[in-house]
């Protein structure tokens, strides 16, 4: 990690922290954006953070439509905060079983906001 990691992270979880509680969804959105390519940068792999770069715009139309119900967004905030404690106690086996469980959780996050959507 960067030598200025805890203070990235800390900027972009307060950030979310401060959105979640003004119920503001584009700051929050924004907010979730900056965690996730922070963490593509940390991984120092070019490759994902150029993929995800590529399909960016329809990530964070997912994350949106997620982060605009309160139950999920609160959920997936709190899922960046448990990634990033594992992280930085440099728990690699935990970071990774959080960030996975963070990616099927949001998947199923996404298939029940698409599921709300269609009623």
């Amino acid at each position: 990690l960067p030598s200025d990691a805890p203070a990235q992270a800390a900027g972009i979880m307060r950030a979310g922290e401060r959105a979640l509680a003004r119920s503001d969804i584009a700051v929050l959105v924004q907010a979730d954006a900056d965690f996730h390519q922070m963490i593509y940068r940390w991984s120092g792999n070019h490759v994902i953070e150029s993929s995800m770069h590529v399909n960016w715009h329809h990530i964070r139309r997912a994350m949106a439509e997620i982060l605009q119900l309160p139950d999920l967004a609160e959920k997936s905030w709190q899922a960046h905060a448990c990634i990033l404690k594992a992280m930085f106690a440099r728990r690699k086996e935990d970071a990774v079983s959080e960030m996975t469980k963070h990616i099927v959780e949001a998947q199923e996050r996404a298939s029940l906001s698409s599921a709300k959507a269609s009623d």
